[in-house]
């Protein structure tokens, strides 16, 4: 099933948590200080979420499966 726009909030919702984040504002927050932007599966049912820096492709590969990790930026409408 594809990623779509009723979902982001949910799906931004799911990546604050899990990075034990308050809010969407100290999540960029910290990203920004260690250049860092978590990302999360956008397939319906799918939770794997990572971080974006060295090996996270060979995770996203072996989780994912696709291409349909989304960056907490772009669910924020950031970027």
């Amino acid at each position: 099933m594809r990623f779509t726009a009723p979902q982001t909030p949910a799906k931004l919702s799911e990546l604050i948590e899990a990075k034990g984040a308050e809010s969407i504002e100290v999540l960029v927050a910290a990203m920004l200080s260690d250049s860092v932007s978590p990302a999360i599966c956008t397939n319906e049912g799918c939770n794997l979420h990572l971080r974006d820096g060295a090996g996270s492709g060979r995770r996203l590969l072996r989780g994912a499966r696709n291409n349909s990790m989304q960056s907490a930026l772009i669910l924020a409408v950031l970027i």
